[in-house]
């Protein structure tokens, strides 16, 4: 019997994505998170992974997808690095519904937003980086889809150790989603956008007591955590510039704000003729003086932005016949109103003139008429008594001078602020850059917050789950800010899509350039050997890590 060829050893290739991942992770091991989350809450139960892994996979989770809003599923860890990611032995299975719920509830139990402000506090020096620092304060409205409703008693099972739970209600929806029920989040960044303080607030809350508690718990937590010589100054809108609070900041709390256009000094600037003088900021000019709403003294500056006065002049005019009809309209129901003497007619009709400053409105007659007194019909006998009435004639047509001055006044708002030495153009700047809390909740959300149901099991859950996004945000930002930073310093040029150079990379520009990239290994019988990580074959890719630096390249080696 002739001999059989032998067969040839089966050989397999098993291929785990890593993508922009790799440098995600790197991130949340440079600032230390995994760690951080393993000592504050411990592992406990008989898992494979430790909280901090279950942290560190939700960021990545979190990160994972490059064209689309932050959503929360295990299901996206399947075909992950996760060795190289997380730690060693760990594998997509371990992670689950059960594993990654349990996990929430014990950062519940710890407190979501102590945990975020001792980690934040622990990695202080590696955001501020010697700065001075700018707190940008807001809040949004969490719009929340799901079949879960709220527990009926907040205090249920409350021993008094853990945070009060908020309630997921009907409320003022940001997301016009007024038939979700939603939750609130309050979040402090810094001027690069990278968080520094959140709370998740029940969805009913008013601004005006929540910015201001966010403000005095970013005081006592973080700034006074600041070196010495660094500033701290709190940014908001104008639902923070109340008379109470601000006598809570006072003068040692510097802040800018923008102030109700309510506020009788403000429309009183608003509406004033101003010498205006010319901002090297295109297309702003600015007026300065002084106030002090409040008890407190400030600067007040009038900001008129060409941008904004165009837009308005827009509306004005999309609605000018809009306005007209509706002020016929009133003045109609003012027509048919009975008085019982002239005068109180004339004056009616002065406080409608008032009332429409756009308008002149132009008295034609007053009708004088006679009626019965006794409710009855039909023509009155001598001794029937009777009453004159007195009806208003009257028409109205645009004032055109008071038209051009609402244009000429239109595209002003004003900033104030506590810090009376800043000069104008940096007051303007500084507040520009509220447009850093406000990328980061756009980043946070979509119009509807959609995660898998284990995690909308109860609001506990998701205050924790709230606390995992502004996480992912932190290490996103962070990572952006770094990437800007060491460009500059190394004086560096970065070529993206198309190998076309970026000016002002951002991350999420590098993320797509990593979109991939592979760990391959190579199966033969039972022994299995790592391969070189495919898809990195362009040299660009390889000096972005260089710019990052070697822990980056570490990683993709």
């Amino acid at each position: 019997m002739k001999n059989q060829p032998k067969s040839k050893p089966k050989i397999k290739i098993r291929a785990e994505r890593i993508d922009h991942l790799g440098m995600v992770a790197t991130t949340i091991k440079q600032l230390g998170i995994q760690a951080f989350f393993d000592k504050k809450i411990p592992k406990k139960s008989q898992h494979h992974v430790t909280n901090g892994q279950v942290v560190s996979a939700m960021i990545l989770i979190g990160l994972g997808y490059v064209h689309r809003a932050l959503h929360i599923t295990p299901r996206f860890l399947k075909g992950l690095c996760l060795e190289r990611l997380i730690g060693e032995g760990v594998k997509a299975n371990h992670f689950n519904d059960d594993v990654m719920g349990r996990c929430l509830d014990r950062i519940y139990e710890a407190g979501p937003t102590e945990l975020f402000l001792e980690l934040f506090i622990s990695i202080l020096p590696q955001v501020s980086r010697g700065e001075d620092m700018r707190f940008h304060v807001d809040t949004t409205s969490m719009s929340v889809y799901s079949q879960q409703t709220n527990e009926t008693n907040p205090d249920d099972g409350n021993d008094g150790q853990e945070p009060a739970v908020i309630q997921l209600t009907r409320g003022l929806s940001k997301d016009n989603h007024p038939e979700l029920n939603q939750f609130l989040i309050s979040l402090v960044t810094n001027q690069h956008g990278i968080p520094c303080y959140f709370e998740s607030i029940s969805g009913n809350q008013s601004d005006k007591k929540n910015l201001i508690e966010t403000i005095k718990q970013t005081v006592k937590g973080i700034q006074s955590n600041l070196k010495a010589h660094q500033k701290a100054l709190y940014i908001a809108d104008s639902a923070v510039y109340t008379k109470a609070n601000i006598g809570v900041m006072g003068s040692k709390t510097l802040f800018i704000s923008r102030a109700p256009a309510t506020i009788q000094f403000v429309k009183q600037l608003t509406e004033a003729e101003l010498d205006f003088t010319p901002c090297r900021q295109e297309g702003y000019r600015l007026y300065r003086t002084q106030t002090d709403y409040g008890g407190v003294a400030q600067t007040a500056l009038v900001v008129e932005s060409q941008a904004m006065k165009k837009r308005q002049h827009k509306q004005f005019d999309q609605k000018r016949d809009k306005h007209k009809q509706t002020a016929e309209k009133e003045l109609r129901k003012l027509c048919r109103q009975k008085f019982y003497c002239s005068q109180d007619a004339r004056n009616e009709l002065e406080r409608f003139q008032q009332e429409h400053p756009l308008f002149t409105v132009t008295l034609e007659d007053i009708e004088e008429k006679r009626e019965r007194t006794d409710g009855k019909r039909g023509k009155p006998v001598e001794d029937t008594p009777m009453r004159r009435t007195f009806q208003l004639k009257a028409s109205l047509t645009y004032n055109e001078q008071a038209v051009a001055q609402k244009l000429e006044q239109m595209g002003r708002f004003v900033l104030v602020t506590n810090d009376t030495a800043m000069d104008e153009e940096t007051i303007l700047t500084y507040y520009k850059e509220q447009s850093q809390v406000e990328k980061g909740f756009r980043f946070l959300k979509d119009p509807v917050f959609e995660v898998d149901n284990v995690f909308l099991k109860s609001p506990k859950r998701i205050m924790a789950l709230s606390m995992i996004m502004v996480l992912s945000l932190l290490v996103y930002n962070f990572l952006d800010r770094e990437l800007i930073h060491k460009v500059r310093e190394q004086d560096a040029v970065i070529h993206g899509a198309e190998n076309r150079i970026l000016k002002r990379p951002t991350m999420r520009a590098i993320f797509i350039l990593f979109h991939g990239i592979t760990k391959p290994y190579l199966i033969q019988d039972d022994h299995e050997q790592a391969c070189e990580m495919d898809g990195m074959e362009e040299e660009k890719l390889w000096h972005i890590l260089e710019i990052l630096g070697e822990d980056f390249v570490n990683m993709y080696q």
